[in-house]
């Protein structure tokens, strides 16, 4: 507020019932104030730029500017059209202080949520690789979707065992062929020991391979690279893992493609 105050942004825009946020851009060829304001008790919002522009015969009245002293603007209109198409009434505060180089107008729009979102590297056969995907489990604290390739590792099988047993909602998608055969041992032992703790297993043969390799972990981490579940992914090749940490955005879009998968799987039954 004492930022606005001491560009001449006048007092009334700062009243009870509209509430600012915004920053000083500068372009090279002008300056301005990025606005973003709630009018109202319905909390109706809108956000846009405002932008010193040249004088001009037909122009309004006359708006103090942070850079440019005063500048004259055209004057802002009564009406606009919002993002759905339909005409509404705009702010009486803007217009009476002038303030039309409101662009990008989008009344009645959600403010953005913002997220400190992080990436996370590791790496194999360095043994980085196999320590992220064991962290994006062990954090985890209440779900866990797990879709894969090859399924042998035993560390990951255990700690998504763990994770069952401290109450995470753990279930698993896998390639069929890559896991089901009788050439496919620890495979098999793998998802025996995960569906003996109670977490739901299946395996898709819809495609030539089901080749992903991802966790999605409290609907907000994402796990993803080449590192398939198993010893040697962990050992023997050269593989990459990253991790996007508190991104629900991305997270919802990989749960949806799991989603589409598993609805195609089959139940893996125990075999022993």
């Amino acid at each position: 507020m004492t930022r606005l105050q001491k560009h001449s942004v006048p007092d009334g825009m700062m009243a009870r019932q509209t509430l600012l946020h915004g920053s000083w851009f500068l372009r090279p060829e002008r300056a301005g104030f990025s606005v973003q304001y709630i009018h109202g008790r319905r909390g109706r919002s809108a956000t846009g730029s405002v932008i010193p522009q040249k004088p001009d015969a037909s122009a309004g009245r006359r708006c103090p500017t942070p850079e440019a002293g005063e500048n004259q603007f055209p004057p802002p209109p009564a009406f606009l059209k919002n993002s759905e198409g339909n005409t509404v009434k705009t702010n009486r505060t803007l217009r009476k202080w002038c303030l039309p180089g409101l662009v990008s107008l989008s009344l009645f729009a959600p403010l953005p949520a913002v997220y400190a979102a992080s990436i996370e590297t590791g790496f194999s056969p360095e043994g980085t690789g196999l320590q992220l995907v064991l962290k994006t489990i062990t954090t985890a604290q209440q779900e866990i979707r797990l879709m894969g390739y090859s399924f042998t590792s035993p560390e990951v099988a255990g700690a998504l065992v763990r994770a069952r047993q401290r109450g995470v909602d753990v279930k698993v998608v896998l390639d069929h062929k890559a896991n089901t055969g009788e050439r496919n041992k620890a495979s098999r032992a793998a998802m025996n020991l995960l569906v003996s703790a109670g977490i739901p297993v299946r395996t898709v043969d819809t495609y030539k391979i089901l080749h992903d390799k991802v966790i999605i972990a409290d609907g907000r981490n994402t796990e993803v690279g080449s590192f398939n579940f198993s010893r040697a992914a962990d050992r023997a090749n050269s593989e990459n893992v990253l991790v996007v940490w508190d991104d629900p955005v991305v997270a919802q879009r990989y749960l949806q493609h799991w989603s589409s998968r598993w609805s195609k799987g089959t139940d893996w039954k125990q075999t022993y």
